[in-house]
């Protein structure tokens, strides 16, 4: 029965025939308990997913999800089980927590956004006098549900409409605080800023809490450099981008306004946005991108057959 479900898992990961489609990667059932996840070269900004790829990216994506994933284990446990292969990861099944913890130190992105239209927002934080760029005093949260527009809400709210437990949401609280400041940290000796970051959760079926999804990655967070941004802040000028918001930038760059057809990047731009990946990949963990074993299709479904003979012995 095993060697069966292991060779359905291959074919159906060789066919693309996968159980659930997220934004940037194919989830494929695994048995009761596990689920078997391959990281796309897609790339999400604006709520939508582009309609062109960025080279190696699922694999940037995924090592650098496991790498964060085994440096914050002693915060809290999280859903990777396994790095299965360059591109893949099995991990523990959840019931995730419907909301998206985002934590901000800097002052950019759809807060700004929303400051500078005069809507204000949702987490009554008070901006009076902040500039775009500037560093809160304090690290600011601001939750959003997990849906199409990422609505914002309360803790409070998310409580009383039954998405977060009291006692569930006081750990997301404390373990979301100590993710980051963690997170601060070890960016801070890298010279890198941490400007923001999301965070998801999900439960096993014990009660307890895991990390999930991934976390502290280009495609999760926000990261200047840190001799940049004090630069460009003497300056007055926005600091260079070390994340995917460099792409977020280039597509309003190219006068793309909300409904309209999307810009496809020539051949010339994209390789510069997979070097962007492959450079920040080699800040964070000090491994050249390069030396990394892709390997090949063959060698890919073995690493999944290893993967799954020892996790379902």
């Amino acid at each position: 029965m095993k060697n069966q479900l292991i060779k359905d898992i291959k074919l159906r990961v060789q066919k693309q025939q996968w159980t659930k489609k997220g934004k940037v990667r194919e989830l494929y059932d695994a048995g009761d308990d596990h689920i078997l996840v391959v990281a796309t070269n897609d790339i999400s900004a604006f709520n939508h997913i582009m309609p062109w790829k960025i080279p190696n990216k699922g694999v940037i994506l995924n090592e650098l999800a496991g790498f964060f994933f085994e440096k914050t284990s002693h915060i809290i446990p999280n859903c990777m089980v396994d790095l299965a292969a360059p591109d893949i990861q099995i991990w523990n099944r959840l019931s995730m927590i419907e909301l998206e913890i985002v934590l901000r130190r800097y002052l950019t992105g759809s807060l700004w956004k929303k400051e500078l239209s005069g809507e204000g927002n949702h987490w009554d934080i008070n901006l009076r006098g902040m500039k775009e760029f500037d560093r809160f005093s304090k690290i600011q949260v601001t939750p959003t549900k997990k849906n199409k527009n990422d609505d914002p809400i309360l803790y409070s709210e998310a409580e009383h409409m039954g998405l977060i437990d009291p006692r569930v949401r006081k750990r997301v609280q404390e373990v979301s605080m100590e993710l980051f400041r963690w997170g601060e940290d070890y960016f801070k000796d890298l010279g890198i800023v941490l400007v923001d970051t999301k965070f998801e959760f999900g439960l096993r079926a014990n009660g307890d809490l895991y990390f999930a999804d991934e976390g502290f990655t280009p495609d999760s967070s926000r990261y200047y450099l840190e001799e940049n941004y004090i630069t460009s802040r003497k300056k007055g000028i926005a600091p260079i981008q070390y994340s995917k918001q460099l792409i977020r930038d280039w597509i309003k760059a190219q006068g793309w306004e909300k409904g309209q057809q999307l810009p496809t990047p020539d051949a010339e731009t994209l390789i510069s946005f997979e070097e962007r990946y492959k450079k920040v990949y080699q800040h964070i963990t000090g491994i050249d991108f390069n030396t990394v074993q892709l390997g090949d299709e063959d060698s890919r479904l073995s690493c999944i057959e290893h993967s799954l003979t020892q996790l379902l012995t």
